[in-house]
């Protein structure tokens, strides 16, 4: 796994133009041409520093991706192609042809996560051989999901929802999210007191496995609902028993050959 990683910022960009007329042609403006260069500048000028950087993709134009992707291989760079939710599959083939380190977006789009699970079946049943070992190397965008985590070998994945689990006073934990906020409501109350997923409304036994699985990794209660630094750490720890446990792990689902 890549110790440091550089997204392009393709999707933000993109929604700059969403609901606009703008939206379907936003790669041919002048914007996104300068952001472009912007980008390529920025990575000769860091490269030294940072193991895998990504295309400027275009979301919803799979051609102008791979044209995107093969000038900027003409600038001297390697950046990280991506095949996203719902291109043809020929894209996916060009990029198992050409590339051992291949991107799969689709969650940050509004993909639900069973759709993406249908789709990623049919990825992966195509980029993995007959024992459930990929091919190539995958990244995952926006990818939060533990069953899909689970489900797929990846090699890299990432998201900020961790971030905003903790922003929103929830802890991961192997039993699930948990609401742990100290912050009260203009009664004094719990903002979170009728939440089910609230720590106080959870039974005796619960209430002791996640005091246990705190206590393993170094953490109070009290640290996690006062602190969303703590439950940042908490979060990323969570994330990391995931990684440990996900090494080499193959893909079990139908292998469906799409081309």
């Amino acid at each position: 796994m890549p110790e440091i990683m550089i997204d392009s910022g393709a999707h933000s960009f993109a929604n700059l133009f969403i609901r606009t007329d703008r939206q379907a042609k936003y790669s041919e403006t002048q914007e996104f041409k300068d952001y472009l260069e912007k980008y390529i500048a920025f990575l000769h000028k860091h490269k030294d520093s940072i193991e895998l950087y990504v295309t400027l993709d275009v979301i919803g134009n799979a051609e102008k991706t791979w044209e995107i992707q093969k000038y900027i291989e003409s600038c001297g760079l390697n950046p990280l192609p991506v095949f996203h939710y719902g291109e043809d599959f020929k894209w996916l083939k060009k990029y198992l042809d050409n590339y051992d380190y291949i991107g799969v977006g689709g969650l940050a789009t509004r993909v639900t996560k069973h759709s993406f699970l249908l789709w990623g079946d049919k990825v992966f049943g195509t980029i993995t051989n007959n024992k459930g070992e990929p091919l190539v190397k995958v990244h995952g965008f926006a990818m939060t999901s533990i069953d899909l985590i689970n489900r797929f070998p990846w090699a890299s994945v990432d998201s900020t929802s961790w971030m905003m689990f903790s922003r929103f006073g929830q802890i991961l934990t192997p039993y699930g999210a948990i609401l742990v906020s100290s912050r009260k409501d203009q009664n004094g109350d719990s903002q979170h007191k009728h939440h089910p997923q609230y720590i106080h409304n959870q039974s005796p036994e619960m209430k002791k496995k996640i005091n246990e699985y705190l206590e393993s990794k170094g953490y109070t209660l009290e640290e996690v609902s006062t602190s969303y630094n703590r439950r940042d750490e908490i979060n990323i720890l969570f994330f990391k028993d995931i990684e440990n446990n996900h090494v080499d792990s193959p893909f079990k689902g139908k292998r469906r050959r799409m081309f």
